[in-house]
């Protein structure tokens, strides 16, 4: 799962996903050496935006492939192959 996930997500959504706070996650980070750099306390708070943009939300249903790979990832493997595929098979226009 880990080489799975770690390339497509990022240190916020993993937060969520561990049940910590995005500053506990860089205190942590700074007491093991690393050096966190952020423009202000704000932006670390900040939630995560899970609103569909309205671009995505203007796009007919019927041009809409749905695809759960959670099946995939939960095997062990890497779904981005199958993805490729899927968006191979897509006429276009």
């Amino acid at each position: 799962m880990r080489k799975v996930m770690t390339p497509r997500t990022s240190i916020r959504a993993a937060c969520k996903i561990g049940g910590c706070t995005l500053e506990d996650f860089m205190k942590k980070m700074q007491v093991l050496g690393f050096v966190v750099e952020h423009t202000n306390e704000e932006n670390m708070n900040e939630e995560i935006n899970t609103t569909m943009p309205e671009m995505l939300r203007a796009i007919d249903k019927n041009n809409i492939i749905d695809m759960d790979v959670r099946p995939i990832i939960a095997s062990g493997d890497d779904p981005l192959g199958q993805i490729m595929k899927r968006v191979s098979d897509i006429s276009v226009g």
